[in-house]
């Protein structure tokens, strides 16, 4: 435990750790849901009915599980999948995160 009042650049510290890291990820992702619009507007469907979600299929024996961030179920029949990211530069996909990806939406095309 630390004790903030009496330990100075603690912040600095703390802002360094793994745990902080996964906050910002948590944080960003809740804040990314809690503003859809802006997010659809970004994507050029601000005026397409949608109902956003995320998506959790847990792994079995036989199949393997996934989690998608963001759903946005489009009333013109298409799905947006959006993966939120958190990174305090810059980001870039490589070709191994490509292949997640592109496993991420298999599993959900074959789970939906």
């Amino acid at each position: 435990m630390y004790n903030l009042t009496e330990t100075q650049g603690v912040w600095a510290s703390l802002s360094q750790g793994q745990a902080y890291k996964i906050w910002c990820g948590y944080a960003f992702e809740n804040v990314c849901l809690k503003h859809i619009f802006p997010i659809k507007k970004a994507l050029g469907i601000a005026g397409v009915y949608t109902r956003a979600t995320s998506f959790y299929k847990k792994a079995d024996d036989n199949n393997r599980g996934v989690q998608i961030d963001l759903l946005i179920d489009r009333n013109d029949r298409l799905i947006n999948l959006i993966e939120i990211k958190f990174y305090d530069g810059i980001f870039s996909v490589s070709k191994d995160y490509a292949k997640k990806l592109k496993n991420k939406v298999q599993i959900f095309k074959e789970s939906t």
